[in-house]
């Protein structure tokens, strides 16, 4: 196998080349330095310093290579839109097998060519065994399921490389260590505003990936977030999008997830030929109006710093009820407009007002003290998803009792 190469730094006293190897190559000559428990060293023929890559985001490499979606073509070579780093344990590799290429010389940028052998020992995957294992799983698959073309394509693939030459097994251990040290994936808020960006200008590829990761819902959702950050008389200001600064304020992309399970509702049951989101957005806005209106002091610039409803815990559970109210008024039980803020002001206002709950100190509040922060009101307990679902759940049975509805 020879494998053109350009040296580009040298750091640690390591040459660092680059360049591209065959994914078939490479598939017969590498080898992951993973770390075993109870062994004796890292530098033990069977260990390593790495964790061993999780099955289910191998199969993820796996799935999206050979994934048709639209505007793609087989294999998919997304996965290597980055390169993998590689070591060769071997200093007389790259004494005697690397070549300049030429009339080059021997500094940075130029090229070389290197020969490689078996006898040589196996390339260490030290950064990328996940997309490597995943490459390597749906080549196989493609062989065992006779899909000849589709093995040999993905095995002439060809992915770019950064490879060193070190005997040191703890240097190679380190530059694994800095590699993963300064490295971060992209944080959930700025990945669904990405795919949000993405969708929202049809890019093919964003909206390849939205539906490839399941994404679609939280998408939808973040447009209606996004319609709120900017036109609520509620929710404007108290929001906080990607890479903005500003405490106290909910991420826009919690605004979305807590409006999921609202705008799914809305979408199953497909009401009449208007936007999901016009809907989903006219509503939640008409709810959040009306509990404005009920409780104007919980969000009056001097005293909303005394209440908690408009943070993630509160305000999932109030976006519960308004679905439990959306259904009784799908279902035909007479409640109001639904676009209308009074309706939700009158409503909520008797709510909440007939609710109770215990604060932490065992007195029970009511009405807009049930969201006071600290240990006065109750609203601020209920962190965990189990326990928002229940706390709506028990004021659901006041809104029932309120509307004279038998509870279910």
């Amino acid at each position: 196998m020879k494998i053109n190469l350009i040296k580009v730094n040298n750091i640690l006293g390591i040459n660092f080349y680059t360049g591209s190897i065959r994914l078939g190559d490479l598939f017969d000559n590498f080898q992951i330095p993973v770390y075993r428990a109870g062994s004796s060293s890292i530098t033990a023929a069977d260990s390593g310093y790495q964790r061993e890559a999780k099955s289910n985001r191998v199969e993820a490499v796996s799935s999206r290579i050979t994934t048709v979606h639209p505007g793609m073509q087989l294999p998919n070579t997304e996965p290597f839109v980055d390169n993998v780093n590689l070591n060769l344990r071997s200093i007389e590799a790259e004494k005697s097998y690397v070549k300049g290429i030429g009339n080059s010389k021997d500094e940075f940028g130029s090229f070389y060519e290197f020969e490689y052998i078996p006898n040589l020992g196996k390339f260490q995957v030290v950064d990328g065994q996940t997309r490597i294992k995943g490459a390597q799983r749906a080549y196989t698959n493609a062989k065992n399921d006779g899909k000849d073309q589709l093995a040999k394509d993905i095995a002439e693939n060809r992915v770019h490389v950064t490879l060193s030459f070190c005997e040191d097994v703890f240097k190679e251990a380190y530059v694994f260590y800095l590699i993963n040290h300064y490295s971060k994936a992209i944080p959930p808020d700025g990945a669904t505003r990405l795919l949000h960006e993405g969708q929202k200008n049809s890019d093919v590829n964003f909206s390849n990936e939205v539906t490839r990761s399941n994404k679609s819902q939280e998408i939808e959702s973040m447009v209606v977030a996004e319609k709120l950050n900017h036109h609520s008389k509620v929710w404007a200001g108290s929001i906080k999008d990607f890479n903005e600064s500003g405490g106290g304020k909910m991420s826009i992309r919690a605004v979305a997830k807590i409006i999921m399970p609202f705008y799914k509702n809305v979408k199953e049951r497909n009401l009449g030929n208007r936007p999901h989101e016009d809907v989903v957005y006219e509503t939640v806005e008409s709810f959040w109006r009306g509990i404005k209106m009920a409780y104007p002091g919980m969000f009056k610039t001097q005293t909303s710093h005394q209440y908690n409803v408009l943070k993630a815990g509160p305000s999932e559970v109030m976006m519960l009820v308004l679905d439990k109210i959306f259904e009784l008024s799908s279902a035909g039980h007479k409640i109001g407009k639904l676009s209308d803020p009074k309706t939700f002001e009158v409503l909520m206002k008797a709510v909440l007002d007939a609710h109770q709950e215990d604060n932490s100190s065992g007195i029970k509040v009511s009405g807009a003290k049930l969201f006071l922060i600290g240990k006065e009101g109750a609203m601020g307990q209920y962190s965990n998803s189990a326990a928002k679902k229940d706390a709506a759940r028990r004021i659901n049975r006041t809104l029932f009792n309120e509307l004279g509805i038998q509870t279910p």
